[in-house]
Parts: structure tokens; C-alpha cells; sequence
């Protein structure tokens, strides 16, 4: 499958001074058309409000990439995999080669906006802090043209930077328009929502980010794999999959003598043999 090849520096540089980097035409229309196809009917999740208890109008769809091979290929496609090493990879995780990436995949969804304004928020999961390191880094792929009209996101850039929470007044927002097959990609820490979609009209977004390993998946995501995916993971799917960081059980903690929090491959293949008992 053609994906664009990143210009990782630009990209660094971006996201360092500004929170995101948008990268044109980084997929196929066709592609994109076609992953549409196989969604579009298939809202299965509700959306929770960002700052409340309230469930807003919006199409959402959870874990996309197991049932979509295009999907799949983008996620774990060698060019977001290579960015994500340099961003997110902890240069002291020594149970790895420093070949291999040691973060995760944090989450997948598809969400088109409905009617509700998504309210501002981060994604990182962290109290708010300052400084040059990453610990989430998300993704957005256009799956149609985006803009004010139809409920495109929103972003304050260099909100990655404050030390205070999220808040709706007096922000400096820059409406994020995208055409099919462009990704945005920003720092969880960014401040973003999306403006209500009164168009009349679906925009549809491949959302989807990685974590420093300590953060773990958001999902048990190998729980949803169909079984022909599960029994052919490569090392680095098992690794993405979050496999070299589950909890250690007392079984684990006695055959390691250093009781690292970080596990190694044989850790990686030991979880994934155990999966394959329960799940094949």
C-alpha cells in the first residue's frame, strides 16, 4: 500500500514549537474512499461530552483497525512506526533492541462529527507539564474533506506547553482543514475540540495514537483481533499491542531476577503464546 514518506525533522520540529504538523496527501483517496465503504454503517459506540456526563451527537466506532486491512497497514505502516520510535521510544527501555519500538498503540476510532460541539480538551492522560518530551502522540486521518462547515477539529497551538488544564475561554483556536488523505499529527498535550457539524453532511476521521510504554494501551486490543490476525502477529504488532508490558503475575516476577517492569521478547512471546490458549 502507498503511503507519502514522513519528513521526520519537519515533523519534530512542528510538533515541538506548534503542538501538530499536518502532512498532505498522505493516503490514497481511494484508499480512504474504500475504508469509508466499509464503515460508514457502522456506529456501534456512543460519545461521551469531554467535560461532562452528557452523550453528544456523533458516529463512533472503536477499534477500527482489526477489521480493516487498510487500516491495519496504516497503523502499523513502517513510516508512523519509525516517527513513533523517534518521538516516543524511552531510551533507557534496555529489554529491547533500540531497533524495535517500545511505546504502544494507545487507541483506535472512527468518529464523524454530529451536531454537539466537541468541547476542548487533551488527550494526555498526565497532569498538565511543560517540556520537550512527548508521552502521547495522536493521529487524525481524513476520511472526507474537513472544515468550519462541517464540524472539523480545532487546535490552539502551544497549548502543549501551559501547565494548567483545558478550558473553553479565551483560547486563540485555528480551525484544522483537511482534504481526504491528509494526518494530522499533534501532541496529546495540545489543546483541541471540533465544532459542531450542521452541514447536514458525514466528515469522518480515522483517529488513532501512540503512548510511551508506561501508558499501556487504552484497550485490550489483541481481546479483538480475528483469529487469523492473533496467529500472525509480527514481532513488532506484538510489541505495538502493548505484549512486552502487561502486568507481571507472581509466576513472572519468580523466573526474573531483576523484576523489570519492562519485559523482554521472551516476555513478548510468553504473553503471546498464553493469548493464543485463550483466544484460538
Amino acid at each position: 500500500m502507498k503511503i507519502k514518506p514522513l519528513n521526520e525533522d519537519k515533523i519534530t520540529k512542528d510538533i515541538k514549537s506548534e503542538g501538530f504538523s499536518i502532512i498532505r496527501g498522505f493516503v490514497d483517496k481511494n484508499l480512504c474512499n474504500k475504508i469509508v465503504e466499509d464503515f460508514v454503517d457502522s456506529s456501534t459506540y456512543k460519545m461521551r461530552d469531554t467535560v461532562g456526563d452528557g452523550i453528544i451527537d456523533s458516529f463512533l466506532q472503536l477499534n477500527p483497525h482489526v477489521k480493516s486491512n487498510i487500516l491495519w497497514s496504516i497503523t502499523f505502516s513502517k513510516e508512523l512506526i519509525s516517527l513513533g520510535k523517534k518521538i516516543l521510544n524511552d531510551p533507557f527501555y534496555r529489554e529491547l533492541n533500540k531497533d524495535l519500538p517500545n511505546f504502544c498503540l494507545n487507541f483506535s476510532i472512527l468518529r464523524s462529527s454530529g451536531k454537539d460541539k466537541l468541547n476542548i480538551h487533551r488527550d494526555d492522560r498526565n497532569p498538565p507539564y511543560s517540556g520537550s518530551e512527548t508521552t502521547y502522540l495522536q493521529c487524525a486521518l481524513a476520511l472526507d474533506d474537513s472544515n468550519r462547515d462541517n464540524g472539523c477539529t480545532f487546535v490552539v497551538p502551544g497549548s502543549h506547553q501551559y501547565n494548567v488544564y483545558a478550558r473553553e475561554e479565551n483560547n486563540k483556536v485555528v480551525d484544522v482543514d483537511i482534504k481526504v488523505g491528509d494526518l494530522l499529527i499533534y501532541d496529546g498535550r495540545l489543546w483541541h475540540g471540533a465544532h459542531g457539524n450542521l452541514s447536514g453532511k458525514r466528515r469522518l476521521n480515522y483517529f488513532f495514537g501512540y503512548a510511551r510504554w508506561h501508558c499501556r494501551p487504552t484497550y485490550a486490543f489483541e481481546t479483538f483481533l480475528p483469529p487469523e490476525k492473533l496467529a500472525n502477529l509480527s514481532l513488532e504488532e506484538k510489541i505495538l499491542h502493548g505484549l512486552h508490558v502487561r502486568s507481571k503475575s507472581s509466576e513472572d516476577l519468580n523466573n526474573d531476577p531483576y523484576a523489570s517492569q519492562r519485559g523482554d521478547i521472551n516476555f513478548v512471546n510468553k504473553n503471546y503464546e498464553r493469548l493464543k490458549r485463550k483466544l484460538l
